[in-house]
């Protein structure tokens, strides 16, 4: 590959990441006058990873379940159960 064509290779890549860019705007928007956001979306997804992996399913398996690496749902899986215990913690000081 010369100079030229890498450069060429990135200007397409950057006018491709701009218009998917505009597309996630616009389905944000769309979710947003919908009473959604991207953000409440995942944290569903997020907790029924969560679930799914308390009741026995490997990280690898949700993994490809859910279109993402091991790694991501061992993250996702570890804030979960974070989030669990404070708010065990939390209800028994009520």
């Amino acid at each position: 590959m010369t100079i030229e064509q890498a450069n060429h290779k990135l200007k397409l890549a950057r006018i491709r990441r701009e218009k998917i860019t505009a597309e996630i705007r616009k389905i944000n928007d769309f979710l947003r006058r919908k009473g959604m956001d991207s953000h409440s979306i995942i944290a569903r997804r997020n907790k029924e990873i969560f679930k799914l992996h308390l009741k026995g399913m490997k990280y690898s398996q949700l993994a490809i379940c859910y279109s993402l690496s091991a790694e991501t749902i061992s993250t996702i899986c570890k804030i979960q159960e974070r989030k669990r215990i404070n708010r065990k913690k939390y209800q028994i000081n009520d």
